[in-house]
């Protein structure tokens, strides 16, 4: 088992217990959609399992290009919060120079 793939497992098993988390989590008070979020969580849950049997199955197969893969898609959401935490500080030094001129 190759680095990358260690990673890939470890993201998915965060993703999965942030989804399970959402899953859970009480709401304020009766919301008549939470039946479709419920609904909409287990789809996610059941994709990103999915995922995790296949990369189970690139690892005892020896499959590298879906190994590859399945990095790309379990990275993808975490480079895209890198990027929005990296604009949200330039946001935030800018708005700071701004008042530190007036």
């Amino acid at each position: 088992m190759t680095t990358l793939q260690i990673i890939t497992a470890a993201l998915l098993g965060v993703y999965v217990l942030v989804a399970v988390y959402a899953l859970l989590a009480p709401t304020r008070g009766p919301d008549p959609q939470r039946g479709v979020g419920q609904g909409c969580m287990l789809f996610v849950i059941l994709g990103l399992l999915a995922m995790g049997g296949l990369l189970a199955l690139a690892v005892v197969q020896q499959i590298a290009w879906l190994g590859y893969a399945l990095f790309a898609v379990a990275a993808f959401p975490g480079i895209g919060l890198i990027g929005g935490g990296i604009t949200h500080l330039i946001r935030l030094r800018r708005e700071q120079r701004f008042i530190d001129e007036s």
